[in-house]
């Protein structure tokens, strides 16, 4: 019996570590951004492996862009951005790059920064009026 509640203690602890010893990690999304976009254009930071309840979210930054809205959850921070403001950091673009996105955040010793790939693409709309007929 001591050996079975020693191993489950063990089991305990090597789980825990494992989880407190997971990085944060960063997803932009959409992975394709489409460079000829009008409109309301967004972008998502997703910041994973964070505590949502104690993350400090207020100098949040993707290439130096504030944020329109942090959402937080257990252990996600999710970051909403206007797409065309993010795009204009990076100068002068064209489709079929593949760029890096960087999001900041934290301050002191916990400030960090991670990035992620997002693919260039142009797509124009299709006119809706037109039925290819001419008319």
């Amino acid at each position: 019996m001591k050996r079975k509640i020693i191993s489950l203690f063990v089991l305990l602890i090597l789980v825990s570590a494992a989880y407190a010893s997971a990085e944060a990690e960063l997803r932009i999304l959409p992975h394709s951004w489409n460079i000829n976009g009008k409109g309301k254009g967004r972008v998502k930071a997703e910041i994973l492996n964070v505590d949502g309840k104690t993350f400090e979210a207020s100098n949040i930054r993707m290439n130096g862009i504030e944020p329109l809205k942090v959402k937080a959850s257990a252990h996600k921070v999710k970051a909403f951005f206007r797409k065309s403001e993010v795009l204009a950091t990076l100068g002068d673009v064209e489709a079929g790059q593949v760029v890096n996105i960087s999001v900041s955040f934290g301050a002191g010793e916990h400030a960090a920064t991670l990035s992620d790939q997002v693919e260039l693409v142009s797509k124009k709309k299709k006119n809706s009026n037109s039925h290819g007929n001419g008319h």
